[in-house]
């Protein structure tokens, strides 16, 4: 089965997805990066979480600066990206 990576449209997002992609395929792991717009509808987290939720998206990248505190139930933040600069680590109990 190919794992499908929901991510932006923003360079930074594509260049992050593909390194995801990447390092999956390293592992032999195949994946594809769906692509999510931004358009005039609703921002895209909620739209890549009700993908996740339907089983349309396997994973996607997103900023943890920018996500609520509070994920919709059942969905949870399973694993960080590590990260070039250790400053941007926040570790709470």
């Amino acid at each position: 089965k190919q794992l499908k990576i929901g991510t932006g449209p923003g360079k930074l997002a594509l260049q992050q997805a593909s390194a995801h992609q990447n390092l999956l395929a390293g592992h032999g792991v195949a994946a594809e990066v769906v692509l999510f717009e931004k358009n005039d509808g609703p921002h895209i987290l909620p739209k890549m979480q009700a993908a996740l939720q339907t089983g349309e998206l396997d994973a996607f990248l997103f900023p943890l600066h920018e996500l609520p505190t509070a994920q919709p139930d059942g969905l949870a933040i399973t694993a960080v990206s590590q990260r070039a600069n250790p400053a941007a680590w926040l570790i709470l109990p």
